[in-house]
């Protein structure tokens, strides 16, 4: 009997076994995912319960969570969008997941790190880290600690207010009758203005000169430079008995706290995260405040009332209420959830039955050990903004502009601009 080598099957026949193998391969991922899988009961579309390729075509766009609405339109408030991914819009499900349960975070997180070897606060996955993390960083969260930094935060509300002021005085004494001004950009610098003044030891001044230090498409290199010339200065600072109460400052002092203190990356790292988190985030929340309240007149009258009721006398030429007197105001504090979350209802949750019922369904800043250790800082910061413009200046929303929005890291205006 003549054996048969490896070198006698034809190229074609080496094609044909690889095809055959290739094929045997897709036929049994096919098959579990639709019939084996432990998520092959839960409601999906043919091409969802097989492949990714669904979500990886929408990302790009940044308009995904639309489809999610659209999805569980479809198929309910539990709905399988990949092969491994599952989507929940019930209330209870939610709790559970980030709540109850406390499940683990995604090893995914690991790609937002700038070294995958240091985790930060935000994309920690290991669940002691995050722990031995946030307790170090939770002082410079509280809400003692946060309102000491009240006066920075208002230092930069009155530096945007004159800025409209100005540019409102400069269009009228050109008799521009639009007197249209940008506000969307505008918010957005002097959020990115409080980061610096309340983490970075000082204003970026970027609603005065219109410039951003870290411009958007920087390379990290130089993002890294830049905050680390700032950490130097602090420590000659600091070196000289002058310490400045800020949260960098809270970071650089962990070594009198723990015996296990950030290393001079791990600072660079966290404060870094603390700017992209808490300034877009923020801006978009303001300007959509501002945007829903200028649709709706009448919600926009009553909020104005209310603010009115504080009978705030002015101490400079501009009018920035304090906090305290803003966290327990009802409309201004009112939230959006429900069947008709679509719907700008704000009187929904100044019914204390209906709170009580939805109570639980407001997830803005996460739940659980996970929550956004920043609710603190940010919910200061929303209220003053808000209640500052509105109590300043009367605006009107230009006709006609692109208003929509994306979804990437954090939601935008498409346009990036709100007129």
């Amino acid at each position: 009997m003549s054996k048969i080598s490896f070198f006698d099957i034809s190229l074609f026949q080496l094609i044909g076994y690889a095809l055959l193998i290739l094929l045997a391969k897709l036929l049994y991922h096919l098959i579990y995912n639709l019939y084996l899988s432990p998520l092959s009961k839960i409601p999906s579309s043919f091409l969802c319960s097989i492949s990714s390729i669904p979500i990886i075509l929408r990302k790009p766009e940044g308009k995904i969570f639309k489809w999610f609405f659209c999805l569980h339109e479809q198929f309910g408030p539990v709905v399988r969008i990949g092969p491994s991914f599952v989507l929940f819009s019930s209330k209870n499900a939610v709790t559970q997941i980030l709540s109850t349960d406390n499940l683990p975070k995604s090893d995914s997180l690991a790609g937002i790190r700038s070294d995958p070897n240091f985790p930060t606060l935000f994309s920690a996955t290991d669940k002691p880290f995050h722990q031995k993390r946030r307790k170090l960083l939770s002082s410079a969260f509280s809400i003692k600690y946060i309102s000491t930094l009240e006066p920075l935060m208002r230092s930069c509300t009155d530096v945007l207010l004159q800025k409209i002021s100005s540019l409102s005085n400069n269009s009228n004494n050109s008799n521009n009758v639009n007197n249209t001004l940008n506000i969307y950009e505008l918010v957005q610098a002097c959020t990115l203005d409080i980061i610096g003044e309340t983490a970075f030891g000082g204003s970026f001044n970027i609603v005065e000169k219109g410039n951003h230090p870290l411009p958007e498409k920087v390379f990290q290199e130089l993002k890294r430079r830049f905050i680390l010339k700032i950490i130097k200065e602090r420590r000659e600072l600091n070196a000289q008995g002058k310490k400045r109460n800020d949260i960098l400052q809270t970071l650089l002092d962990s070594k009198e706290v723990t015996e296990d203190p950030l290393t001079e990356f791990e600072i660079q790292d966290q404060i870094m995260e603390f700017l992209i988190a808490g300034s877009d985030t923020g801006s978009l929340t303001i300007n959509m405040a501002l945007i829903m309240l200028l649709n709706h007149p009448k919600k926009l009258e009553a909020l104005v009332s209310e603010l009115d009721s504080l009978n705030l006398h002015q101490s400079s030429s501009n009018i920035i209420p304090s906090h305290d007197s803003l966290k327990n105001l009802k409309y201004l504090n009112a939230e959006i959830w429900g069947p008709d979350a679509d719907d700008f209802v704000p009187e929904r949750w100044l019914n204390s039955e209906n709170f009580s019922t939805y109570k639980g369904a407001f997830y803005g800043f996460g739940a659980g050990s996970r929550n956004c250790i920043g609710v603190n800082f940010a919910w200061m910061e929303m209220r003053l903004l808000l209640a500052s413009l509105l109590l300043n200046f009367k605006f009107e929303m230009v006709e006609n502009q692109d208003l929509d929005l994306v979804h990437f890291i954090t939601p935008a205006l498409k346009s990036k601009k709100f007129l």
